[in-house]
């Protein structure tokens, strides 16, 4: 499509190829740094951090399965981080969605020009110092919260963006302004680009959802395979366990026992004392079946040897 549209416009003459060009440069500079809604449940990435799924309200258990949502968080006990590579000199917007759960525990959305340098870093931090506060680089400082920041569960847009030269911070499109109500913007290092986005301090209470970029360059994160593998499994293991539903898992009661799945991580072995399937023909018979982990993934693979009808 993209080839036999080139080929129109290259037909229609200069004025033509232009207009195409800068269409397609605006298109093209939209980038989807982070998109929980695409990854599985329980795939790990950056540090200590892993896909979870939950109603709106994650202390809700009862809602439908298409009304949860997907979002990054850290595993149990630990705080997480994510890098992403950017390449952005000037005229970019970045949005990050999140949910912070509270301030006390400080989080940052920092661009950095180079690996160690905070010189001409531009952060956004969220912190508590006897209210919950947002400091905006340098010297620029807000109080209580008081930038249309939204609490209880509310998925809040922190834009960060650039323009001739100039920074600018939105929460939910409402613009920064420091602790005495006057707006304040920062002056931009044009002379170098930033080339590493991280959010840090993210805790097990925490969601992270969407991160985009207009303008610029930048490359989503890779899912890890390796480092806090196990930790992150884990997690996706006992999300299933707890909630069945969110991982796709139908669990009825029988009158002859128990209806508690178990899963033993030293074996990989998974066991399901009832699963209902239903026949070609009606009816439904049910079988207690084993299911064996693939190797590093949270895959599982049907033990054909021991399904056993009940």
């Amino acid at each position: 499509m993209m080839q036999f549209k080139r080929g129109v416009f290259r037909c229609l003459g200069m004025v033509g190829s232009v207009m195409w060009l800068m269409s397609y440069t605006v298109q093209a500079a939209d980038t989807v740094l982070l998109d929980p809604a695409t990854l599985a449940v329980g795939t790990t990435l950056g540090e200590y951090l892993v896909v979870k799924e939950s109603c709106p309200d994650p202390a809700r258990t009862d809602c439908q399965a298409t009304e949860k949502m997907k979002y990054i968080s850290a595993v149990t006990g630990r705080t997480g981080k994510i890098e992403f590579a950017v390449n952005l000199t000037d005229n970019f917007e970045l949005d990050v969605n999140v949910d912070w759960k509270d301030f006390a525990q400080q989080k940052t959305i920092t661009l950095f020009k180079a690996v160690g340098d905070n010189t001409s870093s531009l952060y956004v931090t969220f912190y508590y110092n006897g209210g919950s506060d947002i400091a905006f680089t340098a010297g620029h400082d807000n109080s209580n919260g008081s930038l249309g920041w939204q609490w209880n569960n509310s998925i809040n847009d922190v834009e960060l963006s650039a323009k001739n030269g100039t920074a600018f911070l939105n929460i939910n499109g409402s613009p920064f302004k420091d602790r005495f109500g006057r707006g304040d913007t920062v002056a931009l290092d044009t002379s170098q680009p930033f080339v590493k986005l991280v959010i840090a301090g993210i805790k097990e209470t925490d969601r992270l959802f969407e991160v985009t970029l207009k303008g610029g360059t930048g490359t989503g994160t890779t899912p890890s395979g390796g480092g806090d593998f196990d930790s992150g499994k884990q997690a996706g293991i006992q999300q299933c366990l707890t909630d069945p539903v969110s991982c796709g898992i139908s669990v009825t009661s029988s009158g002859t026992g128990g209806t508690h799945a178990n899963f033993n991580p030293s074996t990989g072995e998974l066991y399901i004392p009832f699963v209902d399937v239903p026949g070609v023909f009606g009816g439904v018979q049910t079988y207690e079946v084993y299911l064996m982990q693939q190797p590093l993934t949270f895959t599982f693979d049907l033990d054909v040897n021991r399904v056993i009808p009940k």
